[in-house]
């Protein structure tokens, strides 16, 4: 993975924060040097011994092969091994051990976003005096909505939530899924917390 990029670093405060990142990265820790993070999904480690990571969160086996048929561009047959599947779907040698792999590294770690969050049920059970939530750089697609429904059950009913978005889109998912849980919030575009001019001004 690249190291951060500095001049794309925003205006972000995380002194006595508690942050929960969906990333592997350690952005905040290198470039915000923030001391209180919490990588829900694994975490890429200097010395690339991480931990284990979380990938096809927040979907159903049906979600997994979709993701795999669209790399493999094979359909997926629920009689297949990895090894079989990868084999009808790459001409070469080469290609085959490779994708075997994938298909096997896919299935092996996938993990539902229920399980990750009683895994994590400490973490929540914490928050229940948080009274600000700061969201940067989510999508708010489906794979974020159960961990932000668990945040909002876990946080004071009076909450203030601060989202930041990136496009006009963005805050048409913010606005829906705000309104459709009630909570109160308000919303900051991404270019007016970036430091360096060059991206403030795009």
């Amino acid at each position: 993975m690249n190291r951060p990029n500095p001049l794309k670093k925003i205006k972000m405060d995380l002194a006595d924060s508690l942050c929960i990142t969906f990333n592997y990265s350690n952005t905040l820790e290198e470039l915000y040097h923030a001391d209180n993070v919490v990588h829900i999904h694994g975490q890429v480690k200097k010395d690339a011994s991480g931990e284990e990571f979380v990938l096809g969160h927040g979907t159903n086996e049906e979600g997994i092969i979709s993701n795999i048929e669209d790399e493999f561009n094979v359909p997926w047959d629920a009689n297949m091994n990895p090894k079989e599947y990868a084999i009808l779907s790459s001409a070469s040698e080469e290609d085959r051990m490779v994708r075997t792999e994938t298909a096997q590294k896919i299935l092996l770690l996938k993990k539902d976003v229920d399980g990750i969050i009683e895994q994590n049920i400490i973490l929540f059970e914490s928050l229940r005096e948080v009274e600000q939530v700061f969201i940067y750089g989510l999508s708010f697609g489906e794979v974020d909505l159960k961990y932000l429904d668990k945040i909002i059950s876990s946080v004071r009913s009076e909450a203030i939530f601060t989202i930041n978005y990136f496009s006009d889109e963005d805050i048409a998912k913010i606005e829906k899924y705000a309104s459709s849980r009630n909570i109160e919030y308000k919303t900051v575009r991404l270019n007016e917390l970036c430091i360096c001019p060059i991206f403030r001004e795009s």
